[in-house]
């Protein structure tokens, strides 16, 4: 387990956090009062299928750096706010 899996400030999405993804998106949780990030575990290859940008943002290669690892896997720190990225990955998960 890797220390960042003991931050009180990170939470897991309850409906988007996959046990078997192999991608962990992190976004900041728009809040006043405390500063806290929304946890998106997901898989790489989904996403990429869908968007460009993730695509692309995948194709290279995440550092060994112990922060750039959550519950096992990568970890993407993004700087769109959580409630966008819940949308955007809702929109792509739940496609008819």
């Amino acid at each position: 387990m890797s220390i960042n899996e003991c931050d009180a400030s990170l939470q897991r999405h309850q409906s988007l956090y996959f046990d078997d993804g192999d991608i962990v998106l992190t976004a900041p949780i728009a809040s006043r009062l405390e500063r806290k990030t929304m946890v998106f575990r997901v898989d790489k290859v989904f996403l990429a299928r869908h968007s460009r940008v993730f695509k692309d943002m995948f194709s290279f290669t995440p550092g060994q750096d112990s922060r750039d690892i959550y519950d096992g896997v990568p970890r993407v720190d993004l700087t769109d706010d959580a409630e966008s990225m819940q949308g955007l990955l809702s929109a792509m998960y739940n496609a008819a």
